[in-house]
């Protein structure tokens, strides 16, 4: 169970636990991929499957942010990664033509030698048909929207600050690309001329470009990735991208939220989406306020 008012929000992850996706809410819906950094272990929320580490002479470790720990590992180019993906089983066999994919992350240095990679899709054909990176010299965020295209933006995303970047596939032609941080704000691009095609069994990755027949591509940006998501047959809107860059969290129930929902009575799950009305006393359950209020008294 979940409150229907929100006890919390923010960017921060709000507890070490590992959460599960709550389906009745708006941003979960078409969600096919939810790769999450537990710290410690990455698992997909939506299959439940334990992400395996490729490696080939790359180091990481867990570090710290404002925003919570993950695993964190530097850009030291080719033949030379560390990073996540799920097994070889594919997940998704085709997305068609109306998908979304996005990546929260926190920029720690600039990338270097090749392409930093943050998160993509990866087929058994060797190529990568979704993906998010970074340029290997002036480290803007790049995209590839069908696997063909790669699309360099005119952003650098902000260091130690939470990124959100993605895209949207709109047809087998057109689509979008996004970035959205505290400094650059929101970007958004149409992308036209694209050539998305159907592919053949997808696994997801972070940190790197890898496909699941074994080759690899690049290593990681200098970051620390706290999520990789993608949905099918979904069109996230403006809205969507800024409820998801503004409040990741709110799509997926933690144990604290069920221990802290029984505490005060609640029996049902009811979904909630931000509006912005700058007073705490729309979001805060009553409670709170109370405890608050004896607090400052």
């Amino acid at each position: 169970m979940q409150l229907s008012v929100p006890w919390r929000r923010g960017q921060k992850k709000p507890f070490a636990s590992l959460p599960r996706i709550n389906w009745s809410h708006p941003l979960a819906s078409g969600l096919v991929t939810f790769m999450y950094d537990g710290c410690g272990v990455v698992i997909d929320l939506v299959t439940g499957e334990l992400a395996k580490i490729i490696v080939s002479g790359g180091t990481a470790s867990i570090v710290g942010t404002q925003y919570g720990q993950t695993y964190f590992t530097a850009n030291v180019g080719s033949g030379t990664y560390w990073g996540f993906n799920t097994s070889n089983s594919p997940i998704q066999n085709n997305l068609g033509t109306n998908y979304s994919f996005a990546s929260g992350y926190v920029r720690r240095g600039a990338t270097s030698a090749n392409y930093g990679d943050i998160f993509c899709y990866c087929d058994s054909a060797t190529t990568t048909p979704i993906w998010i990176g970074s340029n290997a010299t002036t480290s803007e965020v790049m995209w590839t929207l069908d696997g063909v295209n790669i699309y360099t933006g005119t952003v650098v995303p902000a260091l130690n600050m939470f990124s959100t970047s993605g895209g949207v596939v709109t047809s087998s032609t057109t689509g979008t690309t996004y970035h959205i941080d505290a400094v650059n704000g929101f970007n958004a691009t149409n992308r036209t001329g694209l050539s998305v095609t159907n592919h053949t069994g997808f696994v997801p990755a972070m940190y790197i470009d890898i496909e699941h027949s074994g080759g690899i591509v690049d290593g990681g940006q200098q970051c620390a990735i706290f999520y990789g998501a993608v949905w099918k047959n979904r069109v996230l809107t403006n809205a969507d991208w800024l409820n998801l860059h503004l409040d990741p969290w709110s799509l997926l129930i933690y144990p604290e939220d069920e221990i802290f929902a029984t505490l005060v009575g609640v029996s049902t799950v009811t979904p909630f989406t931000w509006s912005q009305t700058g007073d705490d006393l729309n979001f805060l359950p009553r409670g709170h306020l109370i405890r608050e209020m004896i607090r400052h008294d």
